[in-house]
């Protein structure tokens, strides 16, 4: 989106939004849509993010489902740590967001380190990365991975970009910050990728070789963490130009579906480039919209088998005014969880023109809302648990259909690959077994190895010790198997 804005005018219309306005589009019977038996993809729900979940971004093969599901996020939502740490409930402070966030399933965000012209980017990131270090531990214990992103923000961040084009020694100070993010940030489970430039503006040639270099840099200090790889301006077209890396390079591949721009952009960007006005024109969600954005994403799904890579949605969104902008955002949802790509809407907080959260006067949940919770959830619910006390917050969380099958013949023999009759089970029959929802707990080991939880829950109450292992097991760093 950067790279937009950074090519029209940043003069945005007067916005005086209602939820009503722009919930108009759909009813909760769209819901449907995303229901688990419509989205293969959404059958596998995501990671408790704590543990093992958390540092598995991208290492699963080209063609797993979705595993990590959230939003781009402001960091002045986060500037005060001391607000993680209270009681406070208003989504703008640090422990209200995340609140907020983790009742959505959100478990990662990407988090804009915005960088700008006219000083040294190492000092500007170590700024960000001691903001980033006084929060984690509340990710972690949230269960909320953290992307980085080197972001340089529009105009602001057009020096950058272009020192990068034309400075070896910007590029130099650009591996030499990565390198100390790294460093900084190998060990901290909370953070699970770098994104290493968001949106790069400069020749291709200039690009791949300094993105190899970074990763190549990277490297040398942590082994581990995904790096991810935007394509040149984030264009999906442009993905095809971007290096093959090696599997021990641990790459995921990203790009922004903003597409076509002039229905997601309406009303916001100045087409020509030349002055504030005229601005994009309203335009309907027509076939003739739809198809164009199948068509862009199907391309990339070609182009993601040809490569066996893995892909990463980093920005999608439509300003929220737009006709149809619910069912454009359902849209691509579906696809994205139908191929099973990783995704970051645009945006948590930071603009009334995309985020989901402005203008309902009621305080209620809007029914946009409601359509990223299903996606963020397949069985979430408003009345959903937040602290996740209750058994029904595991299918959202740590409960793995696939996996559930593969390590029961009795169930693929009764079942087959019916996913949805794999979840029906494990909470009529399953969690009351001690059977294993996932690679990274069993009630039967777990109440073993811990005799204050025999004591409270007897020696055979696996739902009990389910329930304790999502509610405090995880948060306490007990050993789940």
């Amino acid at each position: 989106m950067a790279k937009h804005l950074r090519r029209f005018s940043r003069k945005f219309l007067p916005f005086i939004i209602t939820g009503l306005t722009f919930l108009a589009a759909i009813t909760v019977a769209s819901f449907s849509l995303l229901h688990p038996q419509s989205v293969d993809a959404q059958q596998l729900s995501a990671g408790s993010g704590v543990t093992a979940p958390l540092v598995s971004f991208g290492a699963t093969t080209w063609n797993a489902p979705t595993s990590y599901r959230g939003f781009m996020i402001d960091p002045l939502t986060f500037a005060d740590p001391n607000s993680c740490n209270t009681a406070v409930e208003d989504p703008n402070s640090c422990n209200g967001a995340l609140k907020e966030l983790r009742a959505w399933n959100v478990n990662v965000v990407r988090w804009q380190m915005n960088v700008v012209g006219g000083r040294p980017l190492i000092d500007q990131v170590q700024e960000f990365a001691a903001q980033i270090s006084s929060v984690t531990p509340y990710f972690r214990n949230a269960g909320i991975g953290i992307i980085l992103d080197l972001h340089p923000p529009g105009s602001a961040g057009e020096a950058v970009h272009s020192a990068l084009e034309q400075l070896s020694a910007a590029r130099t100070q650009f591996v030499e910050t990565w390198k100390f993010l790294a460093n900084q940030f190998k060990n901290d489970t909370a953070i699970i990728g770098y994104d290493i430039l968001n949106e790069p503006n400069m020749r291709v040639a200039t690009w791949n070789t300094l993105a190899n270099q970074t990763i190549q840099g990277i490297r040398t200090i942590d082994a581990f963490k995904p790096v991810i790889l935007e394509s040149v301006n984030g264009n999906p077209d442009r993905l095809r130009n971007l290096p093959t890396f090696a599997a021990r390079d641990r790459v995921v591949y990203s790009f922004h579906m903003y597409h076509p721009l002039t229905y997601t952009h309406q009303g916001v960007i100045d087409p020509d480039g030349n002055g504030p006005k005229p601005l994009l024109p309203s335009r309907n969600l027509t076939s003739q919209v739809r198809k164009e954005a199948i068509e862009k994403l199907e391309g990339v799904r070609r182009w993601q088998r040809e490569k066996q890579i893995r892909l990463y949605v980093g920005e999608f969104s439509v300003n929220r005014n737009a006709p149809g902008a619910t069912d454009y955002l359902n849209l691509c949802l579906r696809k994205f969880e139908q191929y099973g790509w990783d995704w970051t809407y645009h945006a948590y907080r930071e603009s009334p023109i995309w985020r989901l959260t402005e203008g309902d006067p009621s305080g209620l949940i809007t029914v946009q809302q409601r359509l990223m919770a299903n996606t963020l959830g397949p069985t979430f619910t408003i009345d959903a648990t937040v602290t996740g006390t209750n058994i029904s917050a595991m299918n959202s969380w740590t409960f793995y259909p696939q996996y559930y099958l593969a390590q029961y013949p009795d169930l693929r023999q009764a079942f087959g690959k019916n996913l949805d009759l794999a979840i029906q089970h494990w909470f009529a029959s399953g969690v009351h077994e001690g059977r294993r929802p996932n690679p990274y707990f069993s009630a039967v080991p777990y109440l073993s190895r811990y005799a204050d939880l025999r004591a409270a829950f007897g020696a055979s109450n696996y739902t009990r010790a389910a329930e304790h292992w999502l509610a405090y097991g995880i948060k306490e760093g007990r050993n789940g198997i």
